[in-house]
This record gives structure tokens, C-alpha cells and sequence, in this order.
């Protein structure tokens, strides 16, 4: 029997590790076209590695991806009937609701992502409050993450998609229907590092403090603006920066304290001209 036993755990090691170069091969072409945005293909490479015998973490990963490709490739359809939607969506809530935070990894993250793009990136949805519910969780996650280079990434895609959804048009401003909290923009302008996302948080940050801020807070608009301004005409956000920038001042104009501690807004078109 000890034979035998020995035989059977060979066998399954063997043909488990005869199986990981084909799931490698399999997970590197999904992965591919799940990049390229063909979420189709992607699910069927990913539907053929579930069938797999993998290791749990691997197996985790896989059933991720099928969730998330699933309700991406589904949403591309326009169709009405919203089953695979609704099943996509509970597989994603199941990974998320682990027992303990301690056990929250980097599924757990990529999942509760999913599910804010889910309630944000879809044009018939465009629902913030759940949206942000699951945003945040992932952008806790990945503050926490050691590989900084990686997590900077991971954190600003995931602000400047929760100000600027895919579906925006021309008439989108941000903040239309929710802004992340000043201190989540804060974050953003503080790791960022190419002038054009540090000129992009400033703006954004800038954006928030004029429509949340309390009156101190907003004091730092004009400051933020002029962040926003000094990457020059380089910047995809120059011009956004010039022109609200300019509103603000002829509009609202800078904010001053009195002796008395009284807030008054004092319009500077002298500035508002130049800008």
C-alpha cells in the first residue's frame, strides 16, 4: 500500500508539472489579448485553464479572470439581458469577501478594481457610490504594496479613471458626479512623477478643493492651478488649467481672512485676463 500511495503522488506531481508549461503558454496569450481589450478571447484561453489542475493561488488568478473578462466581453454586447452580468459580478463580490483583512491579496484587489470599473466604466451604469465603494479598496491595497514602482501605477490609473470615466464625452467635467476624497487626490499628486500625471493630480486636486473645500482649504485653489500649470503646454491638462483656473478667479477670485475672522472671495481679472 506505501508503494502504492507513493506511486499515485508521483503520478499527479508528474502530470502536474507536465501541465504548467501548457497553462504558462495558455495564461501569457490570455493575458495578451486580455490587454488588446479582446475580452472574448481572453475568457475562452481562461475557461480552457480552469479545467486545469493548478496551484490555488494560480487558481485564484484564473477564476479572476474569468469574472472579470466575462462581464467586460458581455458589456461590449449591448444586450438587455444581464445574467452573465449579474453572474460576473457575484464570482468578483465572492473574491473580495475574504473573512479577515489579513487575508486580503493581490486578487482581492484586482477583483474589488473590477467591480468599480463595473459600476463606473460601463455607459449604462455609471453608478459612483458603489463605484467608489470598490475603488477604494483596491487603492488601501495598493497603498500598502512594496513593488512602489508597480503600485504608483496601479493607484493613479485608478484615480484618474474614477474622475475621468471611458464613457466621458466633451460635456463631462469632473467631478459631474463624484470626486475621490482630497486625501486619495492628495496621494495622487504626491507619487506622481511624469510632469503630465503631477500636472493632471493638481488639477484634479484643484477641481476638488473648489467644490468640497472648506473656506481654509479652498485658499489652496490658485496654488493648485498654478501646480497644474507648470508643465507647460506639454501637458494635456495646460489648457483645462488655464481656462478653470481663470473661472475661479473671475468668479470666486482669492480668499482672504479678515482681522475679525471673517472669509470674504475678492475676483482678480487682472490675472483671469492673462490666463
Amino acid at each position: 500500500m506505501k508503494k502504492l500511495a507513493t506511486f499515485i503522488i508521483l503520478l499527479i506531481c508528474a502530470t502536474a508539472h507536465a501541465q504548467q508549461p501548457d497553462y504558462d503558454r495558455l495564461k501569457a496569450e490570455a493575458e495578451k489579448f486580455y490587454n488588446e481589450k479582446s475580452y472574448s478571447r481572453a475568457l475562452e484561453l481562461y475557461e480552457k485553464a480552469g479545467a486545469m489542475k493548478l496551484a490555488p493561488a494560480e487558481a485564484r488568478w484564473v477564476e479572476f479572470r474569468r469574472a472579470d473578462a466575462l462581464w467586460r466581453a458581455e458589456a461590449a454586447t449591448n444586450t438587455a439581458d444581464t445574467t452573465k452580468l449579474d453572474k460576473a459580478r457575484e464570482r468578483l463580490m465572492a473574491l473580495v469577501q475574504l473573512k479577515e483583512d489579513a487575508e486580503r491579496d493581490r486578487v482581492s484587489a484586482e477583483a474589488s478594481e473590477s467591480l468599480g470599473d463595473f459600476w463606473w466604466a460601463r455607459r449604462d451604469a455609471q453608478n459612483w457610490s458603489e463605484a467608489w465603494t470598490n475603488y477604494q479598496k483596491a487603492l488601501d491595497w495598493w497603498a500598502g504594496e512594496r513593488d512602489l514602482e508597480t503600485a504608483r501605477e496601479r493607484y493613479l490609473q485608478i484615480v484618474w479613471k474614477s474622475v475621468s470615466p471611458p464613457w466621458a464625452d466633451s460635456n463631462y467635467y469632473p467631478g459631474s458626479y463624484g470626486l475621490p476624497p482630497l486625501d486619495v487626490l492628495e496621494n495622487a499628486a504626491k507619487i506622481a512623477q511624469r510632469p503630465d500625471d503631477k500636472s493632471r493630480a493638481h488639477f484634479y486636486l484643484a477641481v476638488a478643493l473648489r467644490q468640497y473645500g472648506e473656506w481654509e482649504q479652498r485658499q489652496r485653489v490658485p496654488e493648485e492651478f498654478e501646480a497644474a500649470l507648470k508643465a507647460g503646454k506639454s501637458s494635456d491638462w495646460y489648457d483645462d488649467a488655464l481656462y478653470q483656473y481663470g473661472e475661479w478667479l473671475v468668479n470666486n477670485g482669492r480668499i482672504t481672512q479678515t482681522d475679525d475672522g471673517q472669509w470674504q472671495q475678492e475676483p482678480d481679472f487682472v490675472r483671469a485676463l492673462e490666463l
